[in-house]
């Protein structure tokens, strides 16, 4: 099983307006939550690389997200997908246990 590594940063932006925002910048909005997470983390990540990365390898693989000096291993939960062009519009990730292993 692959583990793929993400940069991502957090966002303070919230709401339909500021992620618009985003999008037209190249960016792709995305949230963390599950063990280890205390409140659920609002991020924003490069939308081409993390498009390419999530079909390159898909569900299966672990995604390590970067987030300033912490490190989370996670898997990708949901993708929001545009009905029209099918680029990505929002991705959930799912914070893994350390010392869990996916199945």
């Amino acid at each position: 099983m692959a583990t793929v590594e993400l940069k991502a940063v957090k966002r303070e932006e919230r709401g339909k307006e500021r992620v618009g925002k985003l999008r037209q910048q190249g960016q792709l909005p995305a949230v963390l939550y599950g063990p280890g997470v205390p409140a659920p983390l609002a991020l924003t990540l490069d939308r081409v690389d993390t498009e390419k990365l999530i079909l390159k390898e898909g569900r299966d693989a672990i995604y390590e997200l970067k987030v300033g000096r912490r490190k989370y291993r996670a898997e990708l939960k949901e993708v929001q997908r545009d009905v029209l062009n099918e680029n990505f519009l929002h991705v959930d990730f799912y914070a893994l246990e350390t010392s869990k292993r996916k199945k």
